[in-house]
């Protein structure tokens, strides 16, 4: 046991008088525990709720006591693990592992509790715990940056990813406006070529096609397109030429004659005959046959179509062939000519010349039927 006044002169020396004056019954402990060869190094009070007045770093223990024995602590210097320190406004925490179990006080931040760190950081190692947690919230910091970089990396690689396809799609835009613009150009320009609506009569059977909507267009001099129900086909026609007859009620035979030069031209003559029946009924029909021959095939395309004034018109102007155009013209004034023998043998019928046997026979005859 150490004698008494002798501690309380050191322990004054450390913490001062006053604070000495209150702690008799904690000095009287430590001279119940303060080994003879132990020397005293440093010594603090403790702080808050702590129920050790005093802390004593000695040269080989760290001491806690209190007002009962029974609160007394020691600690080996040598067996403290992991030891660290917080410094706050008022206090001083000292954490630190001993015999696997955690110790966790506190002592005054006041001018003694400053000294008793430092002495106590030259007895064991000490990790300064507000340095740690700094580095921790460094690190941390540190964490949330390249998250933070990362999602941002990530963001403008997105957003050059929409951009991109902003650029594809205004791209797509743009190719779809040009084609637009390019067909509706191109309807332009097609509206200025040779354009006709036909209402065919007679001759079908002759074409390749199905329908009851038809539209030739003339896009090359000479040459026609057909349209059927609105669908564009790619067979292309040579147009020969078109013959007219104004008025089918006026001119029967006329179209008989033409209908002769359907069947010289390569046709059949019963579209005519349908023609002359409905002429015998009264009808106002103007029609016109088309001569056109099938650019691929070589094949003759007679068709009888309803021609009115606008439709004579509008089939003015389209070019024919060049090249088969002056055979058409002799062929369309022989076809002429058989209507005139036969419009003579009509007038021999209705002057009882002749019977309507020999009349149907003759006709027939120059018809070819």
């Amino acid at each position: 046991m150490h004698y008494i006044p002798y501690l309380k002169n050191t322990v004054s020396s450390f913490i001062g008088k006053t604070k000495t004056n209150n702690m008799s019954k904690q000095i009287e402990n430590l001279s119940a525990i303060l080994l003879e060869d132990e020397s005293i190094i440093s010594i603090c009070t403790g702080a808050g709720v702590f129920k050790y007045p005093l802390v004593i770093l000695t040269d080989h223990r760290l001491l806690t006591v209190g007002k009962d024995a029974t609160d007394n602590q020691s600690y080996v210097i040598d067996k403290i693990e992991s030891a660290s320190i917080l410094e706050k406004t008022t206090k001083i925490n000292i954490t630190f592992n001993y015999a696997s179990s955690p110790v966790d006080f506190c002592i005054d931040s006041y001018k003694e509790g400053k000294r008793f760190i430092a002495h106590l950081e030259d007895a064991i190692p000490i990790e300064d715990k507000k340095a740690v947690q700094q580095q921790q919230k460094n690190q941390e910091q540190e964490a949330k940056n390249l998250a933070m970089a990362k999602e941002h990396e990530k963001k403008l690689e997105l957003n050059k990813e929409r951009q991109q396809q902003k650029d594809e799609e205004r791209k797509i835009r743009s190719e779809k406006n040009r084609e637009r613009i390019d067909r509706m150009k191109q309807k332009l320009e097609d509206r200025k070529l040779p354009r006709l609506k036909l209402q065919i009569l007679n001759g079908h059977s002759k074409l390749k096609y199905v329908g009851k909507h038809f539209i030739i267009t003339q896009k090359t001099p000479g040459e026609i397109l057909f349209t059927v129900n609105k669908q564009d086909k790619s067979d292309v026609y040579y147009f020969m030429g078109f013959d007219r007859t104004e008025n089918i009620k006026k001119s029967t035979l006329d179209v008989m004659g033409k209908a002769y030069l359907g069947r010289a031209f390569g046709g059949k003559i019963g579209a005519m005959g349908a023609a002359v029946g409905s002429a015998a009924k009264g009808e106002d029909k103007s029609t016109a046959m088309l001569f056109l021959v099938e650019k691929a095939t070589g094949k003759d395309i007679p068709l009888v179509i309803k021609c009115d004034s606008a439709t004579l018109e509008k089939l003015s102007l389209f070019i024919p062939h060049a090249k088969d155009s002056t055979p058409q013209k002799e062929t369309v004034s022989q076809a002429k000519s058989v209507a005139s023998e036969i419009k003579e043998f009509k007038e021999l019928l209705d002057m009882d010349a002749i019977t309507q046997d020999e009349f149907d026979a003759k006709k027939k005859q120059l018809l070819g039927i």
